[in-house]
C-alpha cells in the first residue's frame, strides 16, 4: 500500500529513473531520539499550528533551522524527518499507509560536528534515520501533473499583509503568541463566514495573516498533493483566506474558485518530480 503516489500515478506516460538509497558516511557527534511526551500542556491547535508552518518550509527545501553547533527538533512526525532529511517536498513521499497518519512526533537533539555544513546535517539526518528507525528508501524520477500559480487577466485581488514578519522568524514565545492570535481571529472568521452562508456545513477554512507567494504556492501544493509553482512575479506578503468544500483537491471546483476570488488561477504543467519510496522503516527508534 502506498500513499502520496504522485511521482507513481505519472509512472503510465512519464520516464522514471529509480537509484538505490546509499548509506551517509556522516554521522552527529551524539543523538537522542525520543517520542514527543504528552505532558507539554500546549494546545493542540497551536501544535497543528507549528506543524503546518514547518511543514511549509520543508516543503520549500529550507534547510534545518539549528543553532551552532546543535539540532533540536521537537514533535516531528517520521514522515517530517524523512522530508527533510533527504530534502523533498512531504507530497513526494510514499510509503506504508500509517506513514502518513498523523500523531505523536519525536523529539530528536543532537550534537553537530564543527566545521559542519547546511547538506552535512541533511545527511547526518539520514545516517540517523538508516540507524535509528533501520530506513531503507530509493529514488524515483518521473514527469508528474502540476500546476504554476498565475495571476489572472483580471489582475490580483490580493490584500497586503497588515505585519511583515513571518512566524518563523520570531522568538518561539512571541512566534506562539502571534499564531494563537491568528488561531483566534481564524474562528470568529469562520463563524461569521458560515452565519453569512459564505461557508457551509463541512467546509475548509485556511487563513494566513502574513504570507508570500512562494509559501502560499507551497501551502496550495500540500492541500492538493501535487507540485504547485509561485509563477505571479507578485512580491510582498498578503493576508490571505480560503474556504473550500472538506476533501475537494485542486481538481474539485470548490479549491479553484476559492484561488480564483484572489485573482489568481492554477495553470496545468508537467514537471519533473523526485520521489523518495520508503521501503521499510521502524515505527519507533532504537533505544539512546
Amino acid at each position: 500500500m502506498k500513499f502520496l503516489k504522485l511521482a507513481l500515478i505519472a509512472l503510465s506516460f512519464g520516464s522514471t529513473s529509480s537509484q538505490q538509497q546509499q548509506p551517509s558516511p556522516l554521522h552527529f557527534d551524539v543523538v537522542s531520539v525520543r517520542p514527543t511526551g504528552n505532558d507539554r500542556g500546549e494546545d493542540p491547535a497551536i501544535a497543528q499550528a507549528f506543524r503546518e508552518a514547518r511543514r511549509g518550509r520543508i516543503s520549500r527545501g529550507s534547510d534545518l533551522m539549528t543553532s551552532p553547533g546543535r539540532l533540536r527538533l521537537i514533535d516531528w512526525p517520521l514522515l517530517d524527518l524523512i522530508a527533510s532529511a533527504y530534502k523533498v517536498p512531504l507530497a513526494q513521499v510514499s510509503g506504508p499507509d500509517w506513514l502518513a497518519k498523523t500523531g505523536p512526533g519525536f523529539d530528536v537533539v543532537a550534537n553537530i560536528p564543527v566545521g559542519s555544513s547546511d547538506q552535512d546535517v541533511h545527511l547526518m539526518l539520514q545516517s540517523m534515520l538508516q540507524e535509528r528507525f533501520l530506513l531503507r528508501v530509493h529514488a524515483s524520477q518521473s514527469m508528474v501533473a502540476g500546476y504554476d500559480l498565475v495571476v489572472s487577466n483580471g489582475g490580483s485581488k490580493l490584500r497586503s499583509a497588515t505585519y511583515s514578519t513571518p512566524s518563523q522568524e520570531l522568538s518561539e514565545a512571541d512566534s506562539q503568541r502571534q499564531i494563537s492570535q491568528q488561531l483566534g481571529d481564524m474562528h470568529k472568521a469562520m463563524a461569521k463566514a458560515t452565519e453569512n452562508g459564505e461557508a457551509p456545513q463541512g467546509s475548509t477554512y485556511r487563513s494566513w495573516q502574513s504570507i508570500d507567494l512562494d509559501e502560499f504556492a507551497t501551502q496550495l501544493a500540500l492541500l492538493a498533493k501535487k507540485p504547485i509553482m509561485n509563477k505571479t512575479h507578485l512580491d510582498g506578503r498578503f493576508a490571505i483566506r480560503l474556504i473550500f468544500a472538506e476533501g475537494s483537491d485542486v481538481f474539485g471546483s470548490n479549491l479553484r474558485d476559492a484561488v480564483k476570488e484572489l485573482g489568481l488561477s492554477l495553470t496545468p504543467v508537467k514537471v519533473l518530480a523526485t520521489e523518495i519510496v520508503v521501503d521499510h522503516a521502524n515505527r519507533s527508534p532504537t533505544e539512546n
